[in-house]
């Protein structure tokens, strides 16, 4: 299931390409946002529940971080396996995989595209001795298997990412904002590790670097029981050149208050906190009268989700449901986008303008094009019903007439009509031409 975009449509759905010639090609281009809605259809569409896909998005996010860990790769590794990971989740169901097979995928992405030098026999191993307590070699033929689904699954996620090698990473904008505002160690440290908890929801899909440091800083502020107004008027930073717009910075904070609230002991920060404190923290958003002034045009909207209607009731469990394993007989091979398309060819476009372009051009070549013919045909009209009758011609076009002089339809029967005579002058009048 792809990411809905207007400008990956198919020629053959639209009726444009009549099957007359080499298939024109598909066309995917590359989104570096994705918006709630948009997530929550492509969830819908694979037959995700919720619980579900909390599941399998905290485990793979859990494994991702472990495996970082245990190969000490930098944390900006950590951020851009995330996002694989996610894309990765929105065009395949969870039953075409492991999870675990996709976290060791994501990772080894993700060491390609920030330069970092692992060898995929390596990762695999390492994937390999957090899974089982037998611990294996990198040169072990055991192995090989696993190298193989892992460098499968990678090709299906570059092919997820549209090959957008884009990253993002929050913690460094998030360091130079705590020094600029001059804030403790602890709030600083806290804002950290909230950039990791970020990662555990689709939060990197939606929204920019700023918006992220804003709503961690800021939640972070509230956690240490700081002065939020005083911290964010102050002169040292320029707000506006951050471009974040405040309902952007609450969604954020409610993406952070729901995991935390519902599934603490799966993350960084929650569990060093009690859960009274993030819900005085969301009856505190709900009392804002600027937030609530901010939010009710969005809200009106119902495009993104909104803090001040969130429940402040914890009803879901602190640690999310195991997701089941299944075994190499039950687990079917995911088809990637490029073996899905058949024979057509399929292009990946980094410029959504010039595919726009493009279509636009190849349109106006498979139209239809259609030619008004005037004909004139011989047909008796019935005044009981009102209906015509077609009468039949023969090759010169004129009517076929009986031995009776009438005409016949269609079918060959003889049609009985009150101007016969004149029919009969005309037939004469066009035969003499």
């Amino acid at each position: 299931m792809t990411t809905p975009n207007i400008l990956n449509f198919d020629i053959t759905e639209s009726k444009q390409w009549e099957g007359i010639g080499p298939h024109p090609s598909y066309i995917e281009t590359t989104r570096l946002f994705v918006l709630q809605p948009e997530i929550d259809a492509s969830l819908e569409a694979l037959g995700m529940t919720e619980a579900r896909d909390m599941a399998v998005r905290l485990h793979g996010v859990a494994f991702i971080d472990q495996l970082r860990k245990a190969m000490k790769l930098p944390v900006k590794v950590f951020n851009t396996a995330c996002v694989y990971f996610h894309r990765f989740r929105l065009d395949y169901a969870d039953d075409k995989y492991g999870w675990q097979d996709a976290s060791t995928a994501a990772v080894f992405a993700a060491c390609k595209v920030e330069d970092i030098y692992k060898k995929a026999k390596e990762v695999a191993c390492a994937s390999h001795n957090l899974r089982t307590y037998e611990k294996l070699q990198p040169d072990d033929q055991f192995l090989n298997p696993a190298i193989n689904n892992m460098l499968g699954l990678e090709r299906l996620m570059l092919e997820a990412s549209r090959f957008d090698f884009r990253t993002r990473h929050p913690q460094e904008l998030v360091m130079i904002l705590c020094k600029l505002l001059k804030v403790d160690k602890e709030v600083a440290h806290k804002a950290w590790n909230m950039t990791l908890d970020i990662h555990r929801t689709w939060t990197p899909l939606k929204q920019t670097i700023s918006t992220m440091a804003l709503a961690a800083i800021e939640l972070a502020a509230r956690l240490c029981k700081l002065d939020v107004d005083k911290l964010f008027s102050s002169d040292a930073v320029d707000w506006k050149l951050l471009r974040s717009p405040r309902h952007l910075v609450m969604e954020t904070m409610n993406d952070l208050l729901e995991l935390y609230t519902g599934y603490r002991g799966s993350t960084v920060v929650g569990k060093d906190h009690n859960p009274d404190e993030f819900v005085t923290i969301r009856l505190d958003l709900n009392r804002d009268p600027a937030s609530r002034r901010l939010n009710a045009p969005h809200r009106q909207l119902g495009m993104l989700p909104d803090v001040l209607f969130a429940s402040n009731t914890v009803a879901s469990p602190a640690t999310p449901q195991t997701p089941t394993k299944l075994s190499p007989r039950e687990m079917e091979t995911p088809v990637g986008l490029i073996a899905s398309r058949g024979s057509a060819t399929l292009r990946f476009v980094l410029d959504p303008k010039s595919a726009i372009d493009e279509r636009v051009m190849q349109a106006s070549y498979l139209k239809p094009q259609m030619e008004l013919v005037e004909q004139k045909v011989w047909a008796v009209h019935n005044k009981t019903t009102g209906d015509w009758i077609d009468v039949r011609r023969g090759r010169n076009g004129l009517p076929i007439m009986n031995k009776d002089g009438l005409p016949l339809d269609e079918e060959g029967r003889a049609l009985r009509i009150q101007n016969v005579e004149e029919v009969r002058k005309q037939l004469s009048a066009r035969g003499k031409r």
